[in-house]
């Protein structure tokens, strides 16, 4: 708790891992060599084992620079599993531990001499001596021959960003402070709460089941080995699940949902009191003294206790057996809920059931949380050096361990489990609360935008195309009007369209201060481009009688709602690419750059197909005119303008146009805040949903010709 900050804060001026980690290995192989050796030394031998623990404890702190360094060696996207099979392979020294602690009990209290009457390998020492000996391999492992730095977060975001160093780049990229306090006191909470059921585990089913301690610990390692098998499966499920579902969601629903649902539990549902026990020598005066106290002993199924204890059911009254002290060596040993715990009188006791349900809640949600507080802390720190940062969280969890021992002797012993549970039920609630809260403020730092960009300036950017659409549409009408054919302004806005989504596509290959920029000055040329539906109403005006007019604005507006129904489905197509796709010649291809290429591509095809061998401009209207009214010329044939009439229709086209625009604009943004969607899943969803609208469209378009027939 004391040095994890510390270390961390010393890997980060260094600029590296290494010397921290050899420092921290070595002082680890000495501190469990002192723990080794212990009867060399001829006087104050608890001070010396007291010494090699805190020792211990201070090597121990490198797990801080660990995790930064874990941070700074993987992508953001590689950062969920790493840290998973980081915490699986710490999870499986749990396991593994005390398998060899077993093994090593082979060698008896006495072992084998080292030192002829000075040292010995026995079963305690010979746990000091395989953990030197680790030591010393992760040492050689960390020299420079071995252990090569890689430094992949910041350079990933450099490259995003556009910028020459990686100290610029993280200079550059705030950290939501706030969000990260937020996951140090979550993990504190999580880790306090784990530690404290842990310590607990033991003297609670020893007082809730009267198991002896012999007992208990045999049914405890069981227990806890199946959880430990269990929690190997979540970290392992971690990576994946995280693929599908948000990382905020599996961490509040997955994580804490599920341990506050274990402390729940735990909650005494029982409907007879905890089992109470009494000595011998105080059970026969205690049955005649208290009556009431009677309803607390009771009877067990087993036969063969040795102690002096004596076990009778509620209410009764026959002959008291008793065991030979003598036989017993005269051991006391007091099984069941402890008459010095006055709660034990008064509260309801907890069944087995209740206690393996909760537990294995636990063993699911703990790594779950675990994984994600970490995983999550990293990426919201962004690619800076995290050492004192991780060591903070660490010294946290260091604290939280440090606290449990003395919550279990204040709240446990002193008010029993409703107050136990119930508080470390709220405990998890406020935190689970808080996290909920604070979900979308856990999100990484984006590597690939510019940090200065807002919603403000993403609804300008969004604003763009309708912009150049409004200004440039009459200009452009105006300008056909002029002309003898419509092609040339049909081949120049096309041009344009090519020109502003090819500029879209390559928009990465400028330095990220200016890309906001050159994105917004794409899509406002993007806007200038689909002016050319002005040109195609004006054509299909001029290019149709009026018996066939209504039909043919029909089918146009028909064609525009297929490449509004089809475009969707390739957006949700392009999502499987995904954010980061593939490099080409230096052009990212991603979900996002692949629909600007295809509309690029779209765009020539098209441009080919306006050359006169394939289009011949048509002039239908002003020749049924002309031959209607009996004048030569097209001009005369013209009338006055009802102006009134003309903008009732451009108004109300303009207000259905707003609220139209408004409800597939706010679409995007709704699905990622309010369902918690990805932007793979709310691409891909909304494709899905546009589509079914635009095939209603289709249909109403294909019965409006014949409506306007009756």
């Amino acid at each position: 708790m004391i040095f994890s900050p510390l270390v961390g804060w010393w890997g980060n001026r260094l600029g590296s891992i290494r010397l921290p980690l050899l420092c921290a290995l070595a002082l680890f192989s000495i501190a469990s060599g002192i723990y080794a050796c212990l009867e060399l030394f001829a006087t104050h031998q608890k001070y010396w084992m007291l010494y090699s623990r805190f020792l211990i404890g201070v090597s121990s702190s490198s797990v801080a620079v660990c995790r930064s360094y874990l941070s700074a060696a993987t992508k953001v996207k590689e950062r969920t599993g790493a840290v998973s099979m980081v915490s699986l392979a710490q999870t499986l020294g749990f396991i593994v531990g005390p398998v060899l602690q077993g093994a090593v009990t082979m060698f008896g209290e006495d072992g084998l001499p080292l030192i002829k009457n000075k040292l010995h390998l026995n079963m305690y020492t010979a746990t000091g001596w395989i953990n030197v000996f680790m030591g010393i391999l992760n040492f050689c492992l960390f020299l420079p021959f071995v252990f090569k730095e890689k430094r992949i977060a910041a350079r990933e975001a450099m490259m995003q960003q556009g910028l020459q160093s990686e100290k610029e780049t993280w200079k550059s990229m705030k950290p939501d402070y706030l969000s990260a306090w937020t996951l140090i006191c979550a993990f504190f909470i999580l880790v306090f709460n784990f530690v404290f059921l842990e310590t607990l585990a033991t003297p609670l089913t020893m007082d809730m089941f009267a198991w002896t301690k012999g007992e208990a610990l045999y049914y405890m390692a069981w227990i806890m080995a199946v959880g430990a098998i269990l929690a190997s499966a979540m970290f392992l499920m971690i990576d994946p699940l995280c693929k599908r579902i948000p990382e905020q969601q599996v961490l509040i629903w997955g994580g804490f949902f599920l341990m506050v649902l274990g402390r729940a539990v735990y909650i005494p549902m029982s409907d007879t009191p905890p089992k109470l026990a009494l000595a011998e020598n105080e059970t026969l005066s205690a049955l005649r003294m208290q009556e009431s106290m009677s309803a607390y002993v009771y009877g067990s199924n087993f036969t063969d206790v040795r102690s002096n204890l004596t076990r009778v059911d509620f209410d009764y009254s026959g002959p008291i057996t008793t065991i030979d002290p003598i036989s017993t060596d005269n051991a006391q040993e007091l099984l069941g809920c402890p008459p010095t715990q006055e709660w034990c009188k008064t509260t309801r006791g907890m069944t087995i059931s209740q206690f393996l349900i909760g537990y294995a809640f636990t063993a699911i949600g703990y790594p779950i949380g675990v994984t994600l507080i970490t995983t999550i802390f990293s990426k919201v720190l962004g690619p800076r050096p995290q050492g004192t940062w991780m060591g903070i969280m660490t010294g946290s969890g260091c604290l939280s361990r440090a606290l449990g021992p003395v919550f279990l002797s204040t709240i446990y012993t002193k008010y029993g489990l409703y107050w136990t549970f119930g508080s470390t039920a709220v405990m998890m609630a406020a935190t689970m609360l808080c996290l909920w809260q604070m979900r979308e403020r856990l999100v990484p730092i984006p590597y690939d935008m510019d940090p200065t960009v807002g919603k403000t300036f993403l609804s300008v950017v969004f604003a763009a195309p309708p912009a150049g659409q409004l200004i440039f549409s009459p200009l452009i009408g105006w300008c056909s009007n002029r002309l003898s054919s419509i092609r040339v302004p049909f081949v120049l806005l096309t041009a344009l369209f090519v020109f502003a989504n090819a500029l879209y596509s390559v928009v990465e290959l400028f330095p990220t201060p200016q890309r906001k920029y050159v994105l917004l000055c794409s899509r406002f040329v993007f806007g200038i481009s689909t002016s050319i539906n002005t040109l195609n109403r004006a054509y299909i005006s001029t290019a149709t009688k009026l018996s066939e007019r209504t039909a043919a604005i029909s089918m146009s507006s028909l064609a525009q709602t297929f490449g509004l129904a089809i475009g969707p489905i390739i957006q949700a197509a392009l999502s499987a690419i995904g954010k980061d796709g593939v490099l080409w010649y230096g052009l990212r291809i991603n979900m996002y750059t692949m629909a600007g290429w295809i509309c690029a591509i779209g765009g020539v095809v098209y441009i080919i197909f306006l050359n006169p061998s394939c289009f011949v401009h048509r002039t239908i209207a002003a020749q049924e005119a002309m031959k209607t009214s009996g004048c030569s010329k097209a001009v005369d044939t013209y009338e006055p303008l009802n102006m009134f009439s003309i903008w009732t229709v451009m108004i109300g086209y303009s207000v259905l146009m707003f609220f139209y625009v408004s409800v597939q604009t706010a679409l995007s943004p709704i699905s990622l805040d309010q369902f918690g969607w990805s932007h793979e899943e709310s691409l891909y969803y909304l494709g899905i949903l546009i589509t079914g609208g635009t095939l209603c469209s289709c249909a109403v378009f294909l019965l409006l010709p014949q409506l306007f027939k009756w």
